[in-house]
């Protein structure tokens, strides 16, 4: 699947969504399952679904280290750009 214009791999995202689930996040935990469960390869991700992964991705394993790393730099354009 990809996330914010990268590949992640499906037990990332797997891992992701028990990370969403135990910080208590669990409408954007759903909305990764279930593009998970439907088969979808490219996902849109909202300013509320980037805010709640970097959330949980502050210690993050390495499959997930480039998912961080692109919101992060993600975060910082908007912020330069006014977005």
């Amino acid at each position: 699947m990809w996330l914010a214009g990268i590949p992640v791999a499906d037990p990332a995202i797997r891992d992701l969504v028990s990370r969403l689930r135990e910080a208590e996040l669990d409408p954007h935990a759903d909305h990764l399952e279930r593009t998970l469960e439907r088969g979808a390869r490219i996902v849109a991700l909202d300013e509320n679904d980037r805010h709640a992964i970097l959330r949980v991705l502050e210690e993050c394993p390495d499959d997930l280290l480039e998912l961080r790393a692109t919101l992060i730099q993600e975060a910082a354009w908007r912020k330069t750009t006014g977005l």
